[in-house]
């Protein structure tokens, strides 16, 4: 439940006049794509009729991601290759690129290998969560432009206390702002009406005290994988509490096999 401050924060963030938004397009895209049966004629129309979203689509697919063994040139081969339940998650991965990229290309870099390597882990450690988790590693840290956006002076001071103090960001955020980039970040993704398998993941994933049960298991290998990527990054950080990966079953991960391997791929693309 949010206190009477966070409620007065919400209302006047979500009130800002070049607040990132989804097009019409893409919102009529991620309806049809949430229906239980997908009818791809309208899909396949609707993307057509946006030829930056295509480019964007094929930008994105071509990424280390997906890890594809061939190019990808349409939207058809997209539909072959991966399947229909992947291309609403490619929808909204290339709509929300360049809202994080064009603020920040390193906030960028983490969200994407942070993607990475949750798909990776899910897959290898045969993990059954939400279909939405990659999309949700993308936009887990949005609330960061956002808070550039409604107090710059705020969100530098912020950063400030985390090169100072060795703090870590949402701490600062909290201590200065009185809101995190987290809690903000799934504000965003409400009000784009995501399905609650982002926003809440998005909204928890600095949490160590207090998870929601509903959505525990994306909590956990949410934070898992942010943490890995932070600490290699170097950026201030709390190890995820043992106690939320044994509630999400998660114990047996081998955090140091995948800190060997987030390290390779760090240092392949620096």
């Amino acid at each position: 439940m949010l206190s009477a401050r966070e409620i007065i924060l919400k209302k006047k963030i979500l009130s800002l006049p070049d607040l990132p938004t989804l097009s019409a397009n893409v919102v009529e895209l991620v309806r049809l794509l949430s229906q239980e049966e997908v009818d791809l004629n309208p899909v396949f129309e609707c993307i057509k009729r946006d030829p930056i979203l295509v480019t964007k689509m094929l930008k994105v697919v071509n990424t280390s991601l997906y890890s594809l063994p061939r190019k990808i040139e349409t939207v058809e081969m997209v539909v072959t290759l991966l399947g229909v339940r992947k291309i609403k998650e490619l929808v909204l991965s290339a709509s929300v690129m360049d809202t994080i990229n064009n603020a920040d290309a390193k906030l960028w870099d983490h969200s994407f290998t942070t993607a990475a390597l949750i798909a990776k882990i899910v897959k290898q450690e045969r993990i059954q969560v939400s279909s939405n988790i990659t999309i949700t590693a993308l936009v887990h840290d949005i609330g960061q432009v956002i808070l550039k956006m409604f107090n710059p002076n705020g969100e530098k001071m912020a950063q400030s206390k985390v090169d100072e103090e060795g703090m870590p960001l949402h701490e600062a955020e909290r201590a200065i702002l009185d809101v995190d980039h987290a809690l903000v970040g799934s504000w965003l993704m409400e009000a784009w009406q995501l399905d609650e398998d982002i926003v809440v993941p998005v909204a928890y994933h600095h949490s160590h005290d207090e998870v929601s049960e509903v959505y525990l298991k994306e909590i956990a290998i949410l934070q898992l994988a942010d943490y890995i990527d932070e600490h290699l990054r170097g950026f201030p950080c709390h190890r995820v509490p043992m106690e939320l990966l044994q509630a999400a079953g998660f114990e047996n991960i081998d955090i140091d096999y995948w800190m060997e391997q987030q390290n390779k791929v760090l240092n392949a693309t620096a």
